[in-house]
Formats: structure tokens, sequence, C-alpha cells
């Protein structure tokens, strides 16, 4: 089993955060590729990172399916709605890793085994004062399966949102939460992420853009993203974002072989009651991963 762990291991930590449950930082929803990981808390195609953005008006029933290399891939479903002035939210979030070969140490083939991670969270976010401040909470079941073996996690993300005119601020914990069942015997523990964001809309122009700062102890960096979304009329819209991951990518001194590091794009059109939303995320400048969200109002 220690094999098939390490290779596990090895291939999401290539492509995801090094953390001990890669999938809880994994990008589920596209709208995170075209924002370069940021995009907390601008309303448009929100996937409600921050609970308190479910505090909107709009019910959305949104699909989205992301293709990372080498055969990985990622789906999610959010249903977000209201009630008498209390807003709700339900995720399911899923990454399949993919099938690998079992090998001895003689590079026998044994078999195979499959590897992925599932996340159900339920959201909940009510105004505590008039329509300016929002508190907020996701709440959820996270399961991780590698082959037979099998993790289990409860996790929480409170969080609060202060609303202006043009200007929001937004703080959210995330990776809150408690193992009950792990891969192996060791003491592994969660650390949480602490996510600052800064939200600005412009009159003069049809912008929007967000200033967000993640903090965690384990990543041992900070990580910044700068995300904006401009429209380009009043149903399509273009989006971008950088964050701080480029300073660690960049290799040489050749401004051509880092220009498409860690750069994200996309492109959405809104058809009234249905919006169709594509994204890619270039962390190279031969890799990228793609996504497309279908959403729904109702």
């Amino acid at each position: 089993m220690i094999n098939r762990y390490i290779i596990f291991i090895f291939i999401s930590s290539s492509i995801f955060s090094q953390t001990a449950f890669p999938g809880l930082d994994s990008w589920t929803h596209a709208n995170s590729l075209g924002l370069a990981g940021g995009g907390y808390i601008i309303p448009s195609q929100n996937e409600f990172r921050n609970a308190g953005s479910l505090a909107r008006p709009d019910r959305l029933f949104q699909l989205s399916l992301i293709k990372y290399p080498a055969g990985i891939t990622a789906q999610s479903i959010i249903i977000n709605g209201s009630y008498n002035q209390h807003y709700f939210g339900l995720f399911v979030k899923n990454i399949n890793y993919g099938t690998f070969d079992f090998r001895t140490d003689d590079n026998i083939k044994m078999g195979t085994f499959t590897a992925g991670d599932t996340h159900f969270k339920i959201g909940y976010a009510r105004h505590v004062y008039k329509d300016k401040l929002v508190l907020g909470t996701n709440a959820g079941i996270f399961l991780s399966q590698i082959d037979s073996y099998n993790a289990k996690l409860i996790t929480a993300s409170p969080s609060i949102l202060l609303k202006g005119n043009a200007i929001s601020l937004g703080v959210s914990i995330e990776k809150l939460g408690r193992i009950f069942e792990s891969y192996t015997n060791e003491n592994i523990k969660l650390h949480p992420s602490f996510i600052f964001s800064l939200y600005k809309s412009y009159t003069q122009f049809p912008l929007e853009a967000e200033l967000s700062f993640s903090k965690n102890k384990e990543m041992k960096s900070n990580i910044s993203t700068f995300s904006f979304l401009y429209k380009l009329s009043i149903k399509s819209y273009v989006k971008a974002g950088i964050s701080s991951n480029r300073l660690n990518r960049i290799t040489g001194n050749s401004f051509a072989k880092n220009l498409m590091n860690d750069i994200g794009f996309g492109f959405g059109y809104d058809f009234d009651d249905f919006y169709i939303d594509f994204n890619i995320y270039s962390y190279s400048n031969t890799h990228s991963i793609y996504g497309i969200t279908l959403a729904s109002k109702f």
C-alpha cells in the first residue's frame, strides 16, 4: 500500500498544492482557472468559496468541468438559493486522479488502482447588519480514496463579507476540520488557510477587480492574486488573473519561456437565464488546464 500512496502523492503534488490532502486545495470550478485562483468575492460566476457571497438575489444551478494534465479531471455541481432572508448553497465537488499501475520493485505489473476525492458541502449566509455585513460558513464531508483505502474529514470554512457600493472586503478561513480516518497511522493535522479579499467595481468602466491574499503555515509561503472581469457588453465578458506563484515558476532568464507562467484567461456569455463560461489556466508555455461552466437561473 505504501508504494501506491507514494505514487499518488507524487502525481498529485506535481500539479496541486503540496498538502496532506491535495484535493482540499484543488480547483473544481472553472471560474478559478480564468482568475488564476482568485475571485473569492467577485459577484459574477461566483462559486461561493467565501460563503458570504451566497447572499445574492438570484438562484443558480452550476455545472463545471475541468481537464487537468495526466488524465486528471474535476467536476462540481453547485446550487444556491434563499428562503426568508436566509441564503443556502449545496456543493458536490469531485476529482478523479485516474487509473494507475501497481508494480513490484522489479517493475512487474500486479494490477491497477484508482484514486479520487469527493467533497460534499452545504453553505449558509445571512445579513447581520442591513445589507452591508454578511456572515456565512461552508461545512461538509471530504472523502478521499486510493484503491480500497479511504480517508474521511469533516471540514468548515467560516467567512465575513463587508459589502459597500463600490468596494467590498472579504475574510474567510479554509481547511478548518477534523480527520476521522487517514491512510496511515501518522498524526496528520490540517493547517487552515486565511484568505483576505478586496474587491472594487468601477463606475467609469465596466470593470470588476479583486486582490486576494492567502496565508497558510503549511505552505511556508503566502500567495497574492490579482483578478479582474471586464464586461464587453451587457451579455459578454472577459476575465484574467495572475498570482505570486509566477515568481516560483520562473526558470532561467528567458522572457519568452516564462511568458505564460501562472496566467488565467476566461470568456463568458450570458443568455439571460443561462450562461456559458470558458476558462484556461497556464502554468508554463507548454502546459495548461482547461475548464467550462454551464449555469442556469431557476
